[in-house]
């Protein structure tokens, strides 16, 4: 009886994932078509690029069964800014364990910096 709860469970999970990931994308497609005046600096994009990095690590360390990356579909500079900028700062959030003040974001980003 657990095994089948816990089956339900992963498939659950997994289409909640695929599902959200879904709505990631189709919010980074409409922040992407925003002007400068809606989204200064692309503030908006690039912290939701980061959930999106963050989720996408937390269902491939859980094993969910999404490729969270291959629903979202950037492409070009949007995949060049996910994967260089979004990717670090997501993982290093998440190997502190908290919100990066200041000076750990500075320190990624100078590290970001330093591989490019």
């Amino acid at each position: 009886r657990f095994a089948r709860w816990k089956r339900a469970d992963k498939a659950f999970i997994k289409a909640r994932a695929q599902r959200s990931a879904k709505l990631l994308k189709k919010l980074l497609d409409h922040l992407a078509a925003t002007s400068e005046d809606e989204d200064p600096g692309s503030i908006l994009e690039g912290n939701v690029n980061q959930l999106t990095a963050q989720f996408a690590y937390w269902c491939q360390a859980h094993r969910v069964g999404v490729d969270i990356d291959r629903v979202v579909g950037l492409r070009g500079a949007r995949k060049q800014m996910y994967e260089g900028l979004a990717v670090p700062l997501a993982r290093a959030t998440i190997d502190k364990g908290r919100i990066l003040n200041s000076s750990e974001s500075r320190a990624v980003m100078a590290a970001i910096r330093r591989n490019f």
